[in-house]
């Protein structure tokens, strides 16, 4: 309903394309809150993991808690745009989208790929899991989601110029992130010796 306002609209100006515009843009936030809430996923802890792959479980429940903080702005914007009987402005759309890919979409990517890419699986089992990695990771992906959201909430509530250096700061550190992640990927660790004592003759 969303994609079909926003085309409609970009045909014709009307307030009926208008409405399903904001309202679609709420029944999706409610439904997102919604959803993360039937998965209980911020409950208990990942006991059928082993304690080398719970860390992963972190950038899952990171993604999930942005996934909410998006959620929760698409209904606030889409409910103060009802009020004023307007649309969602574009940064108000601008900082949803960025902290949907960036806290959420890439985060979740990167915690999957974490726990069950089988060659960083394989590190776990020899005993070589992402104990800097994965933090330096985690750090980066939330400072480049808060950031770059943060910028567009900048430019469209206090119209100020720096909120479009925030956003540049957000997308510089979802760049480290990306490309420091690729090179863990394509990293081959040298094989852990064995120790002479413990050699078999």
């Amino acid at each position: 309903a969303y994609a079909a306002a926003v085309l409609w609209r970009s045909y014709d100006l009307s307030a009926d394309s208008r409405l399903l515009q904001t309202a679609s843009f709420l029944g999706t936030g409610l439904a997102l809150i919604a959803m993360v809430g039937v998965l209980r996923v911020f409950e208990g802890q990942p006991l059928r993991l082993r304690v080398s792959a719970r860390r992963s479980m972190r950038f899952v429940r990171s993604a999930l808690a942005w996934l909410l903080v998006s959620a929760g702005l698409q209904v606030f914007f889409s409910i103060r745009a009802l009020l004023d009987e307007r649309q969602p402005t574009y940064y108000e759309v601008d900082a949803v989208r960025h902290f949907l890919a960036l806290g959420f979409v890439s985060m979740m990517i990167i915690g999957m790929a974490l726990l069950v890419m089988p060659r960083l699986a394989m590190r776990r089992a020899q005993a070589r899991p992402a104990r800097v990695a994965a933090p330096v990771l985690l750090a980066l992906f939330h400072g480049a989601a808060a950031a770059r959201g943060a910028g567009s909430l900048l430019a469209n509530e206090a119209h100020l110029n720096s909120g479009f250096w925030t956003m540049t700061v957000g997308g510089t550190l979802g760049v480290i992130a990306m490309l420091s992640f690729a090179g863990y990927l394509v990293w081959t660790p040298r094989r852990a010796e064995i120790p002479a004592s413990v050699r078999v003759e």
